[in-house]
C-alpha cells in the first residue's frame, strides 16, 4: 500500500492561494508572447523567401552582365590578335622580297649552345632561333627581316593595357617576341621544339580547322612571365602553317583589370576553364577554398614542356565537401545560379559561359550577407521581444512579492496552532519533556496536552535504560571500527605504491618510445639528404664536401644506433629481446668495428689491429646484435687505452666442445667464434675495475650503465653474448696495465 505524501499545513494554504492567484494571468501572457514570437517567424521566413528569390533573379542578371563585358574584354584582344594576324601572314607573303642590310645581320649571333638570337636591346623585340634547326641562309634572312614586324607588334601591345606579351612562334622553332628577353638563349631551352607547345599546336589544322582566333588555358610561360591564357592565330601561306601569333594576358592581369568587377553584397567573380580547372581567382576566392593563385612564378629551369596548373585548381575533381557537385552542375549549363554550402555557410554561385573561349566566369555571393538586412530586422524583432519579456517578468516578480506577503500571512492565521503542537511533539522525541504545554481555549488542544504529559513521563523513563545499551553497544562498534580502518588503510597504501610502480613503468615506456620517435625523424631526414649529397645528387661536391658530408652521415648513423640501443636496453629490462638469426659474412664486420672506433682512437694516438685466423667466410648468427658486440668491446677497450697504446682484436673459430666443461657453452657440438679485445697500455680507475668486475662476477645485471666510458653499456653486450649462448670474460695484468676481453658465442657455418 503506497504511502500518501505529506505537507505541511501553512504549505497547502499557501500554495492553493499562489494557483488560484498567478496561473490564469501566467497562461494569458505566456499565450501572447508565443503569439508574438510565431507570427515575427512567419514574416521572416516569408521576407527570406522574397529576398532569396530576388537576389537569385538580381545575381543571374548581373553575371550575364559581367560576363558581356568580360566577353568584350577578350573580343578586343581577339580583334587585336587578327590584325595582327594579317600583319603577319603579309610579311610571310613578301618574305622572298625582302632583303635585310647587313648592318642588321651584325646585331645577331650564335649562342655557345647553338642558340640564334638578337644581341642588342633596341626597343623591339627579342629574338630565339632553337638549334635543332641547321640555320641556312634563308632562315636567318627570314630571323632578321622579322624585325619589321616589331612595330605593330610594340603598339598592338599598347594599345590595350591586358597583353603582357605579343610573339610569333614559326613551324621551325623561331620566336620572335615583345618586350624584349635579355639572354634569350639562356631563357628557352637550346633545342626547344616549339610547335610541342600548347601555345602553338592548339592553334594547327588538327586543332583549329577554321583558322581562327584560339584561347589557350592557364599555363606556365616560358619565356619567364609567369602563369598566363594565350590568345592565339595561325599564320599561314596558303595552306602551310608557317607559325602561330600569340597575345599573352597573366592571371595577374586578368585579375587587375578584368575580374576586378564591383559586385554586391561583396561577391567576388572567379575564372574556370571547360575542364572546371581555375583560371583566375581575387584572394577571398583563395581562402574559401584554401589555394593560392598561381599569379607569378620562379623560375628555377627552363619550362621543358606545357606546364598547366596542378590537379587541386580543378573544382570538378576537388575533395572539398559539395564543390565537385555544384561545379559538375555548372560545367553542363550555359547559365545558371546554384547553391554550394561550404565550411558551414551558404553561398550562392552564379554563373554565365563565355563564347569565345568556354570559359565560365562566377560570380560568388555569401547568402548571410544577401540576407544581412532581414537577419538585422529578426534581431530587433526578438530584441523587442525579449524586452517585453523582461517588462513583464518584472511586473510579476513585484506582484509576486505582495501576493506571496499576503499568502503567508493568512497560511500564518490558519496554521500556527496546529504548528504549535506538532513542534511540541518534536521536543518530546529529542528528549525535552519539561516543555511547557499551550494554551488553547480549543477543548481538544486541552486533552491533548494532558496526555502529552503523560506519554512523556512513560518514554523519559524508558529512554533512560535505552541510553545505558546503547553506550555500551557504541563502545564495541568503535573498536571494530578502529580495526577496519586500519586494515583499510594499509591496504589503501599497497594499491597507491603499486598504481604508482605500475605507472612509473608505462611512463618509462612511453618517453623512451616517443622520444625515439621525435629523434629517428629528424636523423632519417639528415641520414637521407647526406647520402643524396654524397650521391651527388645535387651536383658535384669537393674533396672538403665530401669529407664533411661523410662525416655527417657517420655520426647520423651513429646516433641513430644510439637511440636503437636505448630502445634495446629498455626491452632487455622487460625481457622483450630476441635473437634474429641470418646468415652474413663476418670478416667485413670486423673491420667495420675498427673503423667505427677509428676517429676516436686517432685523437689519442692509439694503433689498431685486426688479425683474424682461421673464421668462416659467413656464419648464422645475429648481425646486428654481433654488430653491437664487438663495436661496444672495442669502444671500451679505447676508451680505457692511454694516448699512444694499442688495441688488439684476433677473431677465431675454436671448437664448442673444448669450451664447454670450462665455460659451459650452450651448444658444444657447433663450432664457436672466439674473439679477443686486447688493450695494453690502460689505465682504468678502481671505481671502473670495481664496476666490471660486479658486470663479469653477475653481481651487476641492470641495463643502466650508458655512459662514454662503457660504450652502450656492458650489461646489454653481455645479455646479447648470453643471449647467443656464449660467454665474456675479462683478464689482466696484475697491475691492471694490460686487459683483454674474450667472449665466445656459438654459430652454425655457412661457407
Amino acid at each position: 500500500m503506497s504511502k500518501e505524501v505529506e505537507f505541511p499545513l501553512k504549505r497547502i494554504v499557501f500554495l492553493e492561494f499562489c494557483k488560484a492567484a498567478l496561473m490564469p494571468l501566467f497562461f494569458i501572457e505566456l499565450a501572447l508572447v508565443l503569439l508574438y514570437f510565431i507570427i515575427n517567424s512567419y514574416n521572416h521566413n516569408s521576407a527570406v523567401a522574397t529576398l532569396e528569390t530576388e537576389s537569385i533573379s538580381h545575381l543571374d542578371e548581373l553575371v550575364g552582365t559581367q560576363a558581356d563585358i568580360f566577353s568584350q574584354e577578350l573580343k578586343s584582344i581577339s580583334e587585336l590578335g587578327v590584325l595582327v594576324q594579317k600583319e603577319t601572314t603579309v610579311f610571310f607573303n613578301r618574305l622572298e622580297e625582302l632583303s635585310p642590310q647587313k648592318s642588321q645581320y651584325d646585331n645577331y649571333l650564335f649562342a655557345d649552345n647553338g642558340v640564334f638570337y638578337k644581341t642588342v636591346n633596341d626597343g623591339g623585340a627579342s629574338l630565339y632561333y632553337s638549334n635543332l634547326v641547321k640555320l641556312s641562309d634563308y632562315e636567318k634572312k627570314k630571323a632578321v627581316a622579322s624585325e619589321q614586324l616589331d612595330g605593330i607588334y610594340k603598339h598592338t601591345s599598347e594599345a590595350n593595357e591586358n597583353i603582357a606579351a605579343i610573339y610569333i612562334n614559326t613551324f621551325d622553332s623561331m620566336n620572335r617576341y615583345y618586350p624584349f628577353i635579355e639572354e634569350v638563349y639562356n631563357q628557352y631551352m637550346p633545342n626547344m621544339d616549339i610547335p610541342k607547345f600548347n601555345f602553338y599546336y592548339l592553334a594547327d589544322g588538327k586543332h583549329n580547322p577554321s583558322r581562327g582566333v584560339v584561347w589557350t588555358d592557364a599555363y606556365l610561360d616560358p619565356a619567364g612571365m609567369g602563369w598566363m591564357m594565350s590568345c592565339i592565330v595561325p599564320i599561314y601561306t596558303g595552306d602551310f602553317l608557317e607559325g602561330v601569333v600569340g597575345l599573352d594576358v597573366t592571371i595577374d592581369k586578368f585579375l587587375q583589370n578584368i575580374l576586378n568587377m564591383e559586385l554586391p553584397w561583396g561577391a567576388q567573380a572567379f575564372l574556370i576553364d571547360a575542364k572546371g580547372t581555375i583560371m583566375a581567382m581575387p584572394a577571398e576566392v583563395e581562402k574559401l577554398f584554401g589555394l593560392t593563385e598561381l599569379r607569378t612564378h620562379i623560375y628555377k629551369a627552363q619550362v621543358e614542356q606545357d606546364t598547366f596548373k596542378p590537379q587541386e585548381f580543378n573544382l570538378a575533381k576537388t575533395p572539398i565537401s559539395g564543390v565537385a557537385n555544384a561545379i559538375e552542375t555548372i560545367l553542363t549549363k550555359d547559365q545558371s545560379v546554384e547553391e554550394l554550402s561550404l565550411n558551414g555557410q551558404k553561398y550562392l554561385l552564379a554563373h554565365a559561359t563565355e563564347p569565345q573561349s568556354g570559359w565560365k566566369l562566377i560570380v560568388l555571393a555569401d547568402k548571410s550577407r544577401i540576407l544581412e538586412p532581414i537577419t538585422r530586422m529578426k534581431h530587433k524583432v526578438k530584441t523587442i521581444g525579449y524586452l517585453a519579456i523582461a517588462g513583464m517578468a518584472g511586473f510579476y516578480i513585484l506582484f509576486l512579492c505582495y501576493l506571496l506577503y499576503n499568502a503567508r500571512k493568512i497560511a500564518s492565521q490558519i496554521s500556527l496552532p496546529v504548528v504549535d503542537i506538532a513542534q511540541r511533539s518534536m521536543h518530546i522525541a529529542k528528549g525535552n519533556y519539561d516543555a511547557a504545554p499551550i494554551k488553547s481555549n480549543i477543548k481538544e488542544l486541552v486533552i491533548l496536552n494532558n496526555n502529552y504529559s503523560v506519554m512523556a513521563g512513560e518514554i523519559n523513563k524508558l529512554n533512560g535504560e535505552l541510553r545505558e545499551k546503547i553506550r555500551k553497544a557504541n563502545k564495541e562498534i568503535e573498536v571494530r571500527k578502529l580495526a577496519e580502518q586500519a586494515l583499510r588503510s594499509s591496504e589503501q597504501r599497497l594499491r597507491v605504491a603499486k598504481d604508482r610502480a605500475e605507472s612509473a613503468s608505462r611512463t618509462k615506456s612511453a618517453f623512451l618510445s616517443n622520444m625515439s620517435h621525435e629523434l629517428r625523424t629528424p636523423l632519417n631526414h639528415i641520414i637521407g639528404f647526406s647520402e643524396l649529397l654524397l650521391d651527388q645528387s645535387f651536383g658535384e661536391l669537393n674533396t672538403r664536401q665530401k669529407k664533411y658530408s661523410s662525416n655527417v652521415l657517420t655520426s647520423s648513423k651513429r646516433l641513430l644506433s644510439l637511440i636503437n640501443d636505448v630502445l634495446d636496453m629498455a626491452g632487455a629490462a622487460r625481457g622483450e629481446q630476441e635473437l634474429e638469426h641470418s646468415i652474413f659474412t663476418l670478416h667485413p664486420h670486423l673491420e667495420h668495428s675498427m673503423v667505427m672506433v677509428g676517429e676516436k682512437a686517432n685523437k689519442k694516438d692509439i694503433v689498431l689491429q685486426l688479425h683474424v685466423e682461421a673464421v668462416p667466410v659467413s656464419i648464422n648468427a645475429d648481425e646486428i646484435k654481433l654488430k653491437k658486440i664487438l663495436y661496444t668491446i672495442l669502444l671500451t677497450a679505447v676508451n680505457f687505452s692511454e694516448k699512444g697504446g694499442l688495441v688488439l682484436m684476433v677473431a677465431e673459430s675454436v671448437d664448442c666442445d673444448t669450451l664447454q666443461p670450462i665455460y659451459n657453452i650452450a651448444t658444444p657440438d657447433s663450432n664457436c667464434l672466439k674473439v679477443s679485445i686486447k688493450t695494453k697500455r690502460c689505465k682504468i680507475s678502481p671505481s671502473d675495475r670495481k664496476r666490471m668486475a660486479a658486470i663479469f662476477d653477475g653481481t651487476d645485471d641492470s641495463f643502466d650503465n650508458f655512459d662514454e666510458t662503457f660504450g652502450m653499456g656492458f650489461s646489454l653486450t653481455k645479455f646479447y653474448i648470453e643471449l647467443h649462448g656464449g660467454i665474456i670474460t675479462m683478464e689482466h695484468s696484475d697491475d691492471n696495465a694490460e686487459i683483454a676481453f674474450i667472449f665466445t658465442i656459438p654459430y652454425c657455418q655457412n661457407n
